[in-house]
Formats: structure tokens, C-alpha cells, sequence
């Protein structure tokens, strides 16, 4: 029996909600209240937590009688549902499996899995520097970083933040100051550093829709992404990779 109907408008949220989460996670739970519809999972070998946000209002139907978590497996979810750029897309459940439909045409049934997921509270740093950044911009510095090494340095002070990779005497860089176009907000006092895996970093930034992120970092300890999409709610926490790693 279908118990829950929700829809998008526009498709693009969807794919945002359902392929950022799968480059991290396989499998998981969606939640659904009625007030929203999120996802939070930590990847199998603990290096990235994310979280997903989507409150009712960014939705055209929205339909959901009780709390409800629904187990999927995401590689084949987006197997099977991709490029739905501007279109109209409906979620239903009944006997077991997703029902989705694309537009008016196109008509995707999805089995549910049962996923266990522990609960997953969200460390509670508090950080010293926050800093909003056009996404774009980053992720092309993180590309040249990563041609380089697969681990990038972020290092933020109170005259900017800096980008550097290195390996084998090859070194690449790049620093924006507090003032620069690409820079929409800055808060930084003391300086702060820390290390991240590359591969990670680059894959958010490849696969996160919004114009713009907000990076909060403190010394040595794991960046908090945040950024927000038509509504929708993002956060992506990266471990920090300790030097000499």
C-alpha cells in the first residue's frame, strides 16, 4: 500500500539529492518526514560524512502520512535514473519498490533494500575560520592540486587562504586573498591548517550543484562544506589526513 508521494518540480534537485549521495555511500537510507527528506551516511572507510537536506516547501507534492526511512541502493538508483535536467519527477512506494515516474513519459520501478545505518552525529568543532568560496574556482584548484599530489593543503589566515599540493620537489599552488572576485565571504583571524585527501574534495565539488560553498576549518582537524541548492541543504564533512600520512 503507498503511504508516501513526493515530487519535484524540477528534476535537477532530484539528481542533486540522489548522485551526490552515491558518490560517496552504495547504499543507505532515505528519511522522510513531514517536514522534510534527507539522507546521512558516512562512506565505508570513514573518510566523508554527508548530509542531505530537502524541506517540503521545495517540493510541488508532497505526501507523507508518518516518519518513514527507505533502504537504496544508489548505484543502481542512478543507473536508472539520470539526466533528469528540468523535467517533473514523482516518488511513490508500494509493495516494496520505488515507483518513479519522469515527466509524463518515462514510468522506473526500484526496488527497496533493508540498510542498517547507526546513528550519525555530527561532530560539534568549533571553528575558527569560515570562508565562502565560488565552487568552480575550488574545484579547478583542487584538479591542479591533485595532478600534483593526492593529498591538499588548506591554509586560511587573515589575509586569505591558500591551496598547495606536493610531491617529489614538484609543487603547485594557488592563493586567493580576502578580497578576491572568487571569495563572497570571508571570517578568518588566526591561521589555521590543516590536510585533505584530494580525490574526496574533488568529488563533492564534481557533483555539487550550487554556485557557491562555505568551507569551515580549524588546525588539524576535519573541514565542514556546507552550501545550499534550491532549497535543498548540503553538508559534507572530510577527515583532515594527519602529516606524514
Amino acid at each position: 500500500m503507498t503511504n508516501l508521494k513526493i515530487g519535484f518540480e524540477n528534476g535537477i534537485v532530484a539528481e542533486q539529492f540522489f548522485k551526490l549521495a552515491g558518490q560517496f555511500i552504495e547504499e543507505g537510507n532515505i528519511c522522510l518526514t513531514k517536514e522534510d527528506v534527507s539522507i546521512k551516511s558516512i562512506d565505508v572507510q570513514q573518510i566523508c560524512l554527508i548530509e542531505i537536506n530537502i524541506p517540503r516547501i521545495v517540493f510541488k507534492q508532497y505526501e507523507v502520512e508518518e516518519d518513514k526511512k527507505i533502504g537504496i541502493d544508489f548505484d543502481l538508483f542512478n543507473k536508472e535514473i539520470n539526466k533528469l535536467k528540468n523535467k517533473l519527477v514523482t516518488i511513490s512506494d508500494s509493495d516494496g519498490k520505488l515507483t518513479v515516474v519522469i515527466g509524463n513519459l518515462m514510468t522506473k520501478t526500484i526496488p527497496i533494500i533493508e540498510c542498517e545505518v547507526p546513528e550519525l552525529p555530527t561532530p560539534n568543532i568549533p571553528y575558527d575560520t569560515e570562508i565562502e568560496i565560488n565552487r568552480k574556482t575550488l574545484l579547478e584548484i583542487a584538479k591542479e592540486c591533485y595532478k600534483t599530489s593526492s593529498t591538499i593543503s588548506i591554509e586560511a589566515n587573515s589575509y586569505g587562504i591558500e591551496f598547495s599540493a606536493s610531491k617529489d620537489g614538484t609543487n603547485s599552488n594557488a592563493f586567493l586573498g580576502k578580497e578576491a572576485k572568487e571569495i563572497i565571504n570571508f571570517k578568518a583571524v588566526e591561521t589555521v591548517k590543516a590536510l585533505f585527501p584530494t580525490e574526496y574534495l574533488i568529488s563533492f565539488l564534481k557533483n555539487c550543484f550550487a554556485e557557491t560553498v562555505s568551507l569551515k576549518l580549524k588546525t588539524d582537524s576535519p573541514v565542514k562544506i556546507t552550501a545550499d541548492f534550491n532549497g535543498a541543504k548540503i553538508m559534507f564533512l572530510l577527515a583532515n589526513k594527519m602529516r606524514g600520512d
